[in-house]
């Protein structure tokens, strides 16, 4: 069905065999089949056969891809044009596959309608100046009150992992 070599799910032939190599190139090998079209992958079973005599193991996976997703396409609008004019598409899709990754699209009510922002999450984190800090305030009753402090800031880790698209157009 599909041909793929064992080290891109972590397992190396002729090294080592640790069994969490081979517990966690189960997952490896399910996200590989559910990635590309068979979103219902699972692992049905696992058999590893060690020889003693030439310190090898054999490790067979056994996994039920069931049935591969059935893509209707984009959700598409059309219009026919004369010949020799620019056709229009447009459609409305919510991930994108290409060869450089997968690409969700996120709407979000609060960012100008003209505005496109691209944005890798692995390149960005939190990163604290201040520590989060309780401090007991006044007590009104039997309340206790807490001011909570903290300072902290998006830490960019490659600043060409983020993107503006600007004066988009909506029509």
């Amino acid at each position: 069905m599909v041909d793929f070599k064992p080290a891109a799910f972590g397992l190396d032939i002729g090294a080592r065999a640790t069994s969490a190599a081979i517990v966690d190139a189960e997952a490896k090998i399910v996200r590989f089949y559910t990635e590309r079209g068979w979103p219902l992958a699972k692992m049905t079973g696992r058999e590893a056969i060690i020889d003693r005599a030439d310190h090898s193991m054999h490790v067979t996976y056994t996994l039920d891809v069931g049935p591969e997703a059935a893509f209707g396409g984009i959700a598409t609008r059309f219009r026919d044009v004369p010949a020799g004019k620019q056709a229009q598409i447009v459609g409305a899709a919510d991930v994108y596959v290409s060869d450089f990754g997968t690409i969700s699209i996120v709407p979000n009510r609060f960012q100008p309608e003209t505005s496109i922002y691209l944005v890798d999450k692995s390149m960005a984190a939190s990163t604290y100046l201040r520590p989060f800090q309780s401090i007991p305030m006044a007590k009104t009753g039997d309340a206790d009150k807490t001011l909570l402090v903290v300072e902290y800031a998006l830490k960019v880790r490659n600043e060409r992992a983020f993107a503006h698209i600007a004066d988009c157009t909506t029509t």
